[in-house]
């Protein structure tokens, strides 16, 4: 067993829709009513959330958005490859990783509203991190891409997005 299976068993990590595994860690005790955040959030929703989440070599967090701000954290393995492309279809790339002096950042804020995607930069290996959304997620707040839908909004971007959402 590698190290990226050992992490997967120890901290009992999940497959995520997106890609990778992932595990929800906290879940805040108090909650705020949808109609407080926006008019168009149905339910109310706890405070905050946080995960565990590991992409292994090869695996892709394919395109997403979420309606909240997200911060990811860098734990362990290799740095993360981070894609961020806003309304406007201008792509942002980030590595999220231990290693400032290289330009590496080892926390991330992804605004709501942007469309993020991920793979981990170094073959065989992994990237752990953990990502926190306020208020906490929820699938309602959630849209995972199709390429192709994607595509057709961003064609610019059409060779990453048929790579990230493979």
């Amino acid at each position: 067993m590698d190290k990226a299976e050992k992490i997967i068993s120890k901290l009992g990590l999940k497959p995520h829709v997106e890609g990778g595994y992932f595990i929800e860690t906290y879940k805040n005790p108090y909650t705020i009513s949808g109609g407080q955040l926006d008019k168009n959030v149905d339910g109310d929703r706890p405070l905050s959330s946080s995960i565990y989440y590991l992409l292994k070599s090869g695996q892709y967090s394919q395109f997403h958005q979420l309606k909240f701000d997200e911060l990811w954290f860098y734990h362990d393995g290799s740095s993360l490859q981070i894609y961020l492309i806003d309304d406007s279809g201008n792509l942002e790339e980030i590595i999220l990783g231990p290693d400032v002096s290289k330009g590496q950042t080892p926390q991330l804020l992804v605004k709501s509203g942007i469309i993020l995607g991920a793979e981990v930069i170094d073959k065989d290996s992994y990237s752990l991190v953990s990502c926190v959304v306020s208020p906490a997620f929820d699938y309602r707040d959630f849209t995972l891409f199709d390429k192709e839908e994607l595509i057709k909004k961003f064609p610019y971007h059409e060779k990453l997005i048929r790579r990230v959402n493979n």
